[in-house]
């Protein structure tokens, strides 16, 4: 206690870490809620510190970094919609037949053995390309 102030301070021992915090207040029992809260924090931050380092985990930061200015659309690029296409159950050899009929670079279909969308577009060389998801 100095003055009208109430020093609340906790130090804990934890093998081999050691947590301390200090809170100032004219209520001592605030004081020391707000130091135990600090001291609580501390905690949970070393715990998850040493599960990730127990799990081989890799920081965040790392593993995802901040988006960068290049992944923004361009000042006065938009997104014009396309038409609609209707999608087909059919194999994608038959997607490839409807292909060569039409003047379309790509088309989307359904794959009638997996019921999975697909997309079948014509590359430069003369083949077909296939995007599944």
């Amino acid at each position: 206690m100095e003055k009208n102030r109430q020093i609340g301070e906790l130090i804990v021992h934890w093998r081999d870490h050691t947590l301390a915090a200090k809170d100032i207040n004219a209520d001592m029992y605030m004081a020391l809620t707000r130091a135990i809260a600090k001291i609580e924090k501390q905690a949970l931050k070393l715990k998850k510190k040493t599960i990730d380092r127990k799990q081989g985990a890799r920081a965040t930061a790392k593993v995802a970094p901040a988006p960068t200015a290049s992944w923004k659309l361009l000042p006065g690029t938009r997104i014009i919609a396309a038409r609609r296409y209707s999608i087909k159950p059919m194999t994608a050899e038959e997607a490839a037949l409807s292909l060569t009929s039409q003047t379309d670079q790509f088309v989307v279909f359904r794959d009638a053995d997996t019921d999975r969308i697909g997309v079948l577009y014509k590359r430069k060389d003369g083949n077909f390309g296939l995007i599944e998801p």
